[in-house]
């Protein structure tokens, strides 16, 4: 659900509306990207953690079920923030450049790629729960690495350069050669 949030979130929707969002920019944009971060919380993982609670509780013992959902709850937590990492658009409201994205081959790798990291996931958190040790390295781990990853992610939004992009646009077609060896840019 995160990463399916996360494409829908750069399709634009109500392009003709994003002046407002031109002129009514009146906080920083660590701001705007906060609100992004949240909405993409609300929208997608907190349902799913609600309905997996429901779920898991229900039908497991308690334990393996608050085990399970602590590995979720961390999980999600990182794949929002991996997700959203320099994300500086304003969710439907910002334009998009069609075929940036070559879906026939991206699609069908990473969906491989996401088989083989479920299975992978699957066997590590199975192995973490037969032994509590294990399991609180694993969460650990995890913890550590949605932490690092909400930290890359507000130092990013809180560069003083940084902008809310409104418009896509299209690479340059000159670049420029920098070959001085001293690395600063000639007057010319």
């Amino acid at each position: 659900m995160v990463i399916g949030a996360r494409a829908a979130f750069a399709l634009p929707i109500a392009l003709p509306a994003n002046w407002i969002f031109h002129i009514t920019a009146v906080h920083r944009p660590p701001a705007y990207f906060a609100a992004v971060r949240k909405a993409s919380f609300t929208l997608t993982v907190v349902p799913v953690w609600i309905l997996s609670a429901i779920l898991y509780f229900s039908i497991w013992p308690g334990r393996p079920a608050l085990e399970h959902m602590i590995v979720l709850v961390i999980t999600g937590f990182l794949l929002v923030e991996r997700a959203l990492y320099q994300f500086r658009k304003i969710p439907f409201a910002c334009s998009y450049l069609p075929g940036k994205a070559n879906l026939k081959l991206k699609l069908g790798i990473y969906g491989i790629l996401f088989l083989f990291l479920a299975d992978v996931g699957v066997q590590i958190e199975f192995w973490a729960m037969q032994k509590p040790a294990r399991f609180l390295v694993l969460s650990a781990v995890l913890l550590a690495a949605a932490v690092r990853a909400n930290r890359q992610t507000a130092e990013f939004a809180a560069a003083p350069d940084n902008r809310i992009q409104f418009e896509d646009l299209q690479p340059a077609e000159v670049f420029a050669l920098d070959l001085r060896r001293d690395g600063t840019w000639s007057s010319s």
